[in-house]
Parts: C-alpha cells; structure tokens; sequence
C-alpha cells in the first residue's frame, strides 16, 4: 500500500513540474523551433556583459534542446518603456517571436524619463498585450535585474524597488514568469555590504562578468526550464 502511495504522489509531483515549466521550454523538449526576444535596457544590450549573459542563456538552451533556439538581443541601451512601445513591431514583433523577455523597469525608474509607477505599469501592459495580440501563442517574461543602484544610479532612482514590484505584479496579473535578481542582489548588499555587490553590479545597475555568467544568465534559464 505504501509503495503505491509512494508512485501516485510521484507521479503528481512530476505532473505539477510538467506544467510549471515554461511554453518555451516544452516546446523545445518537443523539438520545436523557437525564437526568443531579450527586449530590455544597457542591462541586456550593452557590451561586454549584457550582451554575454544573453549569449550565454541561448548557448545553454540550444545545449540543452539540440540547437533549436535563435535569440535576439533587440533591446537599447538607455531606453525605457516608452521606447520600448515605440519600436516594439521593428525590435520585437519583426522576428516573429516564441517568447519574449522584456526588462525596462531599471530606466522606468529613472527620475528624468519623468514616468510614474502608474505609467510604467500601463506601458508594460501595452507591450504584454500587443505582443499577444500579433502572436496570441507567444509567451511573455517579465525581468527585473537591478536590485540595489549605487551612487549617481541611486540618486536617479530612489524608488527602484517600487518598479521592480510592477513587474512582479503584472507577472501575478497575467499569469507569466517573473524573472528576478533584484531580490538577491539587495540581499547580498545588505547583508554582505557594498564591497560584495560591486562583485555582481560594479555601479550597482550593469552587471560584471561575474553576474552575467554566475547571476543572471543561470537564473533566466532555470526561470525557463523550471518555469514558476
């Protein structure tokens, strides 16, 4: 009797992590064709280590599912989400995209764009829907990189944290992943001090080689593969 309790609950447990996981990545386990999108600020488009944790996250995705991913880094450094509405259909919808990851909240937050919370939320839901009005089946991420802004960075965003929740919010609203390291990074900030986060985000924004390969591209693709 034990023994079948055993295997129903596993058979559950499996079935449950099935389906948490991410459109993209069932649909590359069915060996699928797919093409994501890293729509986002200097975080993801900027040289060195943006553009690398993007390049790392598709080298270990096409690993992973025999090389049937293409993605796109199509997003600008210094842009925000009003940008981000603009050139949506040259940037995004032009590569007929599978999934798209959008991460504009960092600049959002940024006093001198002059957009609110109220208006970061509305535009990230235009951009939500938009997407998923061209392409219904196209899956959606919600990303937030940027934790704990020092010096300048700070100053310019005094309520980066505020931002950040939008995207948690709307993730919630729209029933789509969330992608994270804000959290971690301002763990590691105020428990390990400013010295410890320099290693991850030298100016508390951009992320160091190290944060590209050891943060965020391993936590984007757990996000993917593991799902919520």
């Amino acid at each position: 009797m034990k023994h079948i309790i055993f295997v129903v609950v596993v058979a559950m447990l499996t079935t449950c992590s099935l389906s948490a996981q991410s459109k993209l990545a069932q649909n590359l386990k069915k060996g699928k064709v797919q093409t994501l999108v890293v729509y986002g600020t200097s975080i993801s488009s900027m040289a060195p280590n943006g553009v690398l944790w993007v390049e790392e996250v598709g080298n270990q995705l096409n690993r992973m599912f025999d090389n049937k991913l293409t993605v796109y880094n199509s997003g600008k450094s210094g842009q925000n989400s009003e940008w981000a509405l603009a050139n949506l259909s040259d940037s995004v919808l032009s590569r007929r995209p599978d999934a798209v990851i959008i991460e504009f909240a960092t600049n959002d937050a940024v006093q001198r764009f002059g957009i609110s919370i109220e208006q970061c939320r509305a535009n990230t839901e235009k951009l939500i829907l938009q997407i998923k009005e061209a392409f219904p089946e196209c899956e959606v991420f919600l990303h937030t990189p940027c934790g704990y802004p020092l010096g300048k960075n700070a100053e310019s965003r005094p309520t980066m944290q505020a931002y950040n929740k939008i995207y948690e919010e709307l993730a919630t609203l729209f029933n789509l992943i969330w992608i994270d390291e804000s959290l971690e990074l301002k763990r590691i900030a105020e428990e390990q001090g400013v010295p410890a986060l320099k290693k991850y985000a030298g100016d508390g924004v951009h992320p160091t080689r190290k944060a590209a390969l050891e943060l965020i591209a391993p936590n984007v693709v757990s996000a993917i593969v593991k799902g919520k």
